[in-house]
């Protein structure tokens, strides 16, 4: 059944034509990509489809009644705001009774008692109004994301926070179609995992606009491209669209060639002038005009630009890291990390979010001091850093002004560059925009930008903080080719697994405990080897008592005891969390009794979050000794 369809349509920002008379529709259960350079239209048709922005031409027939979730790619919130007002926005009267239900379970765990009495009538009305799914399943994408602290300010919260945040807004409201806006951007790996996963197991029409390539690949069934003002439409995922893109190329290559053969053979006939002009003839000239007017109606075929950098040579010394920590407060980002870079190293660098990723490339780059240990910088090591900001664009220059300036500044220190014209017609900038001022650029232009600014230095050393931020699949893949033939050493951090994969030969995962693991092979090979560890450390929980005694010796006689009983116990609170859970679910309408569990529920997962801290502890003092 058709949801959603959209007929001719057109739109124009600033006298800049987007799309033109674009058709395309939507059915139930389709999961939709939008793919194209930046600035061709994608978030924009996004907003017009959400209703979140007119039109110039066109029509759009929605479904009766066709109800959408729209997640933007930037969450819009007040300074007043808590996680919880944000999550719960939802006009919906249900979610409005579970928002409730959720503030007073908080004040109620807190020792507010006063909160009792409304935490009960709202366990009677969600019991009445039979909510206790749509509440579990609330709780469920909140526990997956990791969203707990529903008290905390909005404006507070990290970029990858405040993501998920929004994220977990748009997916427990009531949808037929969900339309997301680069989803993936500022979210850990795990996350973008977990959200693939939700995603492809969902039976609900959605449309998304997203750079990532895996993530096209594991989840939409079709994909439509914005190209030159048109829409071409694929079906299948990222592998199909690639080969039926290809197709398509070669067959516009085919007809390109078939009209020009055809056109010179109509021109040479043009030029002999023949003396006795027919009505055939008339026709004929007629024809070519046509002729001329569709070659330049024909798509110009697309080809990936190619540049290259004058790299200055690396030392036998790149760069040392040696016993580097780094912590905030009781937060440990390093514990006495060390690795030496050699040439040609190129490593990807992943790990949750917060777990000190930028800090680590901060601490590489010195732009932040290291509470211990010492970073050693190679005499012939130059770095050049692409952080994830680009502060540093005077939006008040021109483009050209911009390059120059940085070119001009090479060329003084004896460096020789590549010319700030072909630097930037390298990466895809047009004659006509080398006089735009840079506050008129879109985010994508104003990063190739800057990556291009970065690059005329000649580094030999490349520190690239989340790259693929704002960066459409053509500027990414153009990237990706320079760094595979990159001479020099690679430090990228990047949610974009596609891009790890392409670029970096070795991982250093950061587990968020200020601890360092290294791994051969692909991003998603770390991380169900990641997955895969916890099993076989349960599985292997029962040693030889000889190998017990000598992981115990730094404990204490009563601290041994307390390691030896903390999992059962552990065991024992997870095992009643897990009744309670499934009461929850049971139907049961008695408020004492609902109340008594969920304040019992609430004082459970305290427990258990502190018992596992301890453990963590009385582990780390086993094994010093």
């Amino acid at each position: 059944m058709s949801l959603l369809s959209v007929n001719n349509l057109s739109k124009a920002i600033g006298g800049k034509i987007l799309f033109e008379d674009i058709t395309f529709g939507v059915q139930e259960g389709q999961k939709l990509a939008i793919i194209g350079n930046n600035g061709c239209g994608k978030s924009t048709l996004l907003k017009i489809l959400a209703g979140k922005e007119g039109y110039d031409e066109g029509r759009i027939i929605k479904q009766k009644e066709l109800k959408i979730a729209f997640l933007g790619q930037n969450p819009d919130f007040s300074q007043t705001e808590t996680i919880l007002d944000y999550i719960f926005r939802s006009d919906s009267p249900e979610i409005e009774i579970i928002k409730n239900y959720e503030q007073c379970l908080e004040e109620v765990a807190n020792g507010c008692e006063k909160s009792l009495q409304r935490l009960n009538h709202y366990i009677e009305t969600i019991d009445h109004k039979g909510l206790w799914n749509l509440e579990t399943q609330i709780k469920s994408i909140l526990c997956e994301l990791g969203i707990e602290k529903t008290h905390l300010l909005m404006r507070e919260l990290s970029g990858g926070m405040a993501k998920k945040v929004a994220l977990a807004a748009v997916l427990i409201q009531d949808f037929d179609l969900l339309l997301l806006d680069e989803p993936t951007n500022h979210l850990d790996i795990q996350t973008i995992k977990w959200l693939e996963n939700y995603l492809q197991g969902s039976k609900k029409a959605q449309i998304f606009v997203t750079h990532d390539r895996y993530f096209l690949e594991k989840i939409c069934t079709n994909i439509v491209e914005i190209e030159d003002l048109t829409l071409y439409k694929y079906d299948g995922n990222y592998s199909d669209y690639l080969y039926s893109r290809e197709v398509r190329i070669h067959n516009t290559v085919k007809a390109q060639e078939k009209l020009n053969t055809a056109l010179r053979r109509e021109y040479e006939w043009i030029k002999r002038g023949p003396k006795a002009r027919s009505c055939k003839d008339k026709k004929r000239s007629s024809n070519y005009y046509e002729m001329v007017e569709k070659k330049e109606e024909m798509t110009v075929i697309d080809k990936s630009s190619e540049f290259s950098v004058n790299q200055r040579r690396l030392g036998n010394k790149v760069l040392n890291i040696e016993n580097v920590s780094k912590s905030y407060g009781e937060l440990n980002i390093l514990k006495k990390f060390s690795y030496k870079f050699n040439k040609g190293d190129k490593i990807g660098i992943i790990g949750p979010n917060g777990s000190g990723k930028t800090t680590l490339l901060n601490i590489i780059a010195d732009r932040l001091p290291a509470d211990s240990g010492r970073i050693e910088l190679g005499i012939n090591t130059h770095i050049g850093y692409f952080d994830q900001t680009s502060q540093k664009i005077p939006e008040e220059m021109t483009v050209l002004e911009y390059i120059r300036e940085k070119a001009l500044e090479v060329r003084k220190s004896g460096e020789s560059t590549m010319s700030p014209e072909k630097m930037l017609e390298s990466f895809m900038f047009e004659n006509g925009s080398y006089n735009t001022l840079i506050s008129k650029l879109s985010g994508g232009e104003k990063r190739r930008l800057y990556l291009i600014r970065i690059l005329l230095e000649n580094p030999n050393f490349l520190i690239m903080d989340e790259p693929t931020n704002d960066f459409d699949i053509k500027t990414l893949s153009m990237i990706e080719d320079f760094l595979s033939q990159f001479d020099g050493c690679l430090a990228i951090v990047s949610h974009d697994r596609y891009f790890i994969d392409r670029t970096t030969d070795f991982l250093l995962a950061l587990d968020g405990n200020g601890e360092i693991h290294g791994f051969v092979g692909s991003v998603d090979d770390y991380y169900e080897q990641a997955e895969e560890k916890p099993k076989q450390i349960k599985e292997s929980q029962k040693p030889e008592p000889t190998a017990v005694k000598r992981k115990k010796q730094g404990l204490s006689y009563n601290e041994k005891r307390e390691f030896e009983a903390i999992e059962e116990e552990i065991e024992k609170l997870e095992s009643e969390k897990s009744e309670i859970e499934t009461f929850f679910s049971s139907g049961e309408s008695n408020p004492e009794v609902i109340a008594k569990k969920t304040k019992r529920y609430a004082e459970l997962e305290k427990n258990i979050e502190a018992k596992y801290q301890r453990w963590e502890e009385l582990e780390a003092k086993s094994n010093e000794s």
